[in-house]
């Protein structure tokens, strides 16, 4: 919320010079013909009719301000919850257990993607800024009727059990420091053969 109060302070510093030069130049044109005496009767209605048209345009173009701040700026989406399951039927290779990462609904996640899963952790005391450590790696398996996205977990990070086995469990913490980012596989990228090759 704080970085949506900077955009707007940023957006009034922008707007105010124009309006108080507009405001200048049409008192400089009202002012002479304008008599001291002269007395203008406004009806309340009109008032009131002038005070409601006004607020709702102040709070249609609040409404399109922020609007265009999510479509330009999208938010990742929460682990809503997980859902861990051993696996029986796990071939040699293969993970031993299933764990399905819950996501809020998001557009910048299609069925079948690949997604990069982060935990948050701060570097340096606790007033640093958060530091985000690859802990796996999945995928998109489904999205389901509520857009709630169902990422399946193909691969661990090393030497991170310990927040794996606090993520499975459920704990609030945890779940909380969990960041999954849509990605593109550096296969596609065209760079793996030039780096192997």
């Amino acid at each position: 919320m704080d970085s949506f109060w900077r955009d707007a302070w940023t957006s009034f510093k922008a707007v105010f010079g124009p309006v108080l030069a507009g405001a200048a130049i049409v008192l400089a044109l009202l002012g002479p013909p304008y008599a001291p005496a002269a007395v203008v009767r406004i009806s309340l209605i009109w008032l009131a009719v002038a005070g409601l048209l006004a607020l709702t345009v102040l709070l249609t173009a609040g409404n399109l301000v922020v609007a265009a701040r999510r479509l330009s700026n999208p938010r990742l989406p929460r682990l809503i919850s997980v859902y861990f399951e051993r696996r029986d039927d796990a071939e040699p290779g293969d993970l031993e257990e299933e764990t399905v990462l819950l996501l809020e609904p998001s557009e910048l996640f299609g069925y079948d993607g690949v997604v990069s899963i982060y935990c948050n952790q701060r570097l340096g005391g606790a007033d640093a800024r958060p530091f985000e450590r690859l802990i796996g790696v999945g995928r998109v398996s489904n999205i389901q009727e509520g857009k709630i996205i169902a990422v399946t977990v193909l691969r661990y990070g090393a030497g991170h059990d310990t927040i794996w086995s606090r993520i499975r469990v459920g704990e609030t913490a945890a779940l909380s420091d969990i960041r999954a980012k849509p990605t593109v596989p550096f296969r596609e990228t065209g760079l793996g053969a030039t780096v192997n090759g």
